[in-house]
């Protein structure tokens, strides 16, 4: 769209596009809209591995309880508890029960307003979806989930129960850069989707004073 807008050729950028600065690996080349850009302006795989990842350790859920949640429409997954609260919830399939928890409503790096603001980010890409499944692999998941990113211009992506070797590879990552830093005063251990289970009951028991 914003080729066609600019009038530019989808083969070709004029002299006056703008290229990367010294600040960038590819010094001098045209700045590219679905690498440079697209991330810019929805969530990428990276975003949904890392803020997946916040909800667990905020929620206590494990990974298929996360990437089961369905906001389809609002009442889907939470529903008011206080003026200051809310109520989530998402069904797991291999237990066969509902899993819930509480969230501050306002709190922007909790968990509602994690899953909202990624609906509102990813409205138009769910629309797409709509409009043609084919641009995403498991589109019956995409048109209910909040976890889709942008994969190029034309692939819609979305984390899922297909997702979990490469939310564990994420983690491992992130692990392995903390090690090496040269202020990390704790070496941390392999660490799996379920562990965020153990985080969030440690946080609990410090929190309810040891209770």
């Amino acid at each position: 769209d914003l080729y066609k807008f600019l009038g530019v050729s989808l083969f070709g950028a004029p002299k006056w596009w703008p290229r990367h600065g010294d600040h960038n690996g590819g010094k001098g080349k045209h700045i590219n809209l679905e690498s440079d850009l697209l991330p810019g302006l929805y969530p990428t795989s990276s975003d949904l591995y890392c803020l997946s990842s916040l909800l667990m350790a905020r929620t206590g859920w494990n990974a298929a309880t996360t990437f089961g949640l369905d906001c389809s429409r609002p009442e889907a997954w939470s529903r008011s508890y206080s003026d200051e609260l809310v109520w989530m919830f998402s069904y797991k399939d291999r237990a066969g029960c509902w899993q819930d928890t509480i969230s501050p409503v306002n709190h922007a790096t909790h968990s509602y307003q994690i899953v909202t603001r990624l609906i509102n980010r990813s409205s138009c890409l769910r629309k797409l979806v709509k409009e043609d499944p084919a641009r995403c692999g498991v589109p019956d998941i995409a048109l209910k989930s909040p976890w889709l990113c942008i994969q190029d211009s034309t692939r819609i992506g979305v984390l899922g129960q297909h997702s979990m070797y490469q939310i564990r590879r994420y983690l491992t990552k992130i692990i392995q850069k903390y090690n090496v830093e040269e202020d990390a005063k704790m070496k941390l251990p392999v660490f799996k989707p379920s562990d965020f289970r153990d985080v969030f009951a440690d946080a609990v028991h410090r929190g309810g004073n040891y209770s």
